[in-house]
């Protein structure tokens, strides 16, 4: 069960990495050290979609099957929204 939290926060984590990778697109010189403005677009534009995913994934069968998840519901609804914001941006604009 410790995993779904575990899961839950580094989700929350790569989208605030996802938010500073638009920000970084669209400004220039954001970040002067090459080597961290790599991880954060790696960990923002590839790893939290799929991040996301799982997450989604790993709740709605908890919810299905009636298990409890001890996920705080600010996390809950923050990452799902994060996950539709995402997949707009991503596949409709």
């Amino acid at each position: 069960m410790r995993w779904l939290l575990f899961i839950s926060r580094l989700a929350f984590i790569c989208n605030i990495l996802f938010v500073v990778s638009l920000i970084a697109q669209r400004v220039q010189n954001v970040f002067t050290n090459a080597d961290i403005n790599n991880y954060i677009v790696i960990l923002g534009w590839f790893v939290s979609p799929f991040l996301n995913l799982l997450f989604a994934i790993a709740v709605s069968t908890r919810f299905i099957t009636k298990k409890p998840n001890n996920v705080p519901a600010w996390l809950l609804i923050t990452n799902i929204l994060f996950l539709f914001f995402q997949i707009f941006y991503h596949f409709v604009s």
